[in-house]
């Protein structure tokens, strides 16, 4: 009896792609003939993943990030390949492979590029990357790989529970209410807004991000993690966390550029630097090329969040992706004025996270949180209006709430006092 791979070949295309993206980075040099062929071959593969997205089983949620895996996954795989343009003299350099040794250590030096976009233990490693909890003592920086995988394992089954119980509850909310509360048009609502559609912009602009987008990428990326290290495939060092402490939320820039996971931000730069330095040639250090450069980044963001609520069956009329990480660009500069008109006011140099006074931080988040509950809704409401399961199967439903509930807080107790925190 035949298998039917259809509903899978989108995660299927995933492997020669990776695997072709390696081999020309192992084996050729920057816009060579042999790399801008193999890389045709590469763009008729992602071509063919994109197409399959439709087919794949499970919730809508599963689509969209199938859609915005391949969208991010090949701009990445460009980037390697002709912005940052790393060839095999690179892989020496940054110790991922050795001259004497042939080509299947140059190829798994590469595919080392290729399965971490955040560069891990190499001079591209990109700011804001935290380091391995102390948990892991003295050697932290190449944790053992059964504790390493135990810890993971554990922080993964309460923060499932956690999401289980948030969605399970989220499910359970009346048609009517999701009507009123965030249907079509209420994410315009501001002043005539009732308390009801406050609350929930809120719940969804910070309780969405801070815990429950966190939870849902921050668990992804630890099963990953699990699989990848537990079957012999990767090593511990090269996955340090994906999240900082969200109280480093207290302004945009921290939010996104410390706070928030930076799978994205080598390839979101690079694209970004393609155009004001590579294509404009603007003057650095200058406000015009900072932040034309702070704008493209949040807009290539925006156009991979675009292919998520695509693959999620949200038209592209009503994706409101990249207006909602775009306004990031404009938010980031009017705190930029705030605090320089700030310091040129009480003549204060620019303070160190550890230096910043409570005072500042606590107003900080208040910001951050106050532009979150504004603009949250425009990307998040029009794939909530549909009830959707965060996880795919429920155990709340089946044990009930208060076991769930109860788990995951004791799994959260025993991760911050125990484990060394959540990081």
């Amino acid at each position: 009896m035949a298998i039917d791979l259809s509903p899978y070949t989108t995660f299927l295309y995933s492997v020669p792609a990776g695997n072709l993206t390696a081999a020309l980075l192992a084996t050729t040099s920057r816009n060579s003939i042999p790399r801008v062929l193999g890389f045709l071959v590469l763009c008729f593969i992602v071509y063919k993943q994109w197409t399959s997205v439709p087919n794949v089983p499970g919730p809508d949620i599963v689509r969209g990030t199938a859609a915005s895996g391949t969208v991010s996954a090949f701009l990445a795989q460009t980037n390697l390949l002709f912005l940052t343009g790393i060839d095999v003299n690179d892989l020496i350099r940054e110790k991922l492979a050795d001259p004497s040794m042939g080509l299947r250590a140059r190829f798994d030096g590469a595919m080392k590029l290729v399965q971490g976009t955040r560069g891990i233990g190499t001079s591209w490693q990109v700011k804001g990357t935290p380091p391995h909890p102390a948990f892991y003592g003295p050697k932290r920086r190449s944790p053992d790989r059964g504790v390493f995988v135990s810890r993971q394992l554990f922080i993964l089954i309460w923060q499932y529970l956690f999401l289980d119980a948030v969605s399970t509850t989220f499910m359970g909310m009346s048609i009517e209410d999701r009507v009123r509360e965030m249907g079509p048009g209420t994410e315009m609502l501001f002043w005539n807004a009732t308390p009801e559609q406050w609350m929930r912009k809120f719940k969804i602009g910070v309780i969405g991000w801070l815990v429950v987008c966190r939870l849902l990428i921050d668990s992804t990326y630890r099963l990953i993690s699990v699989i990848a290290v537990g079957l012999g495939g990767s090593s511990p060092e090269l996955w340090p966390p994906f999240f900082s402490s969200m109280w480093e939320a207290y302004t945009i820039r921290g939010f996104w550029g410390t706070f928030w996971h930076q799978g994205l931000r080598w390839t979101l730069t690079s694209w970004a630097s393609l155009i004001t330095r590579t294509i404009l040639r603007l003057p650095r250090p200058s406000l015009v090329e900072r932040y034309l450069h702070l704008f493209l980044a949040f807009s290539v963001s925006g156009l991979i969040h675009v292919a998520c609520d695509l693959g999620s069956s949200i038209p592209l009329e009503r994706s409101g992706a990249m207006r909602f990480f775009c306004s990031f660009a404009f938010g980031i500069m009017v705190e930029d004025a705030v605090q320089e008109a700030w310091r040129q006011l009480t003549g204060n140099r620019a303070e160190k996270s550890e230096d910043v006074p409570i005072w500042k931080k606590a107003v900080g988040l208040v910001w951050v949180a106050a532009f979150l509950t504004f603009v949250t809704p425009f990307y998040a409401y029009p794939s909530l209006q549909v009830p959707k399961a965060a996880v795919p199967y429920s155990i709340a439903e089946k044990l009930g709430m208060a076991p769930a509930i109860s788990a995951a807080v004791v799994g959260m107790i025993i991760t911050k006092f125990w484990l060394g925190g959540e990081e």
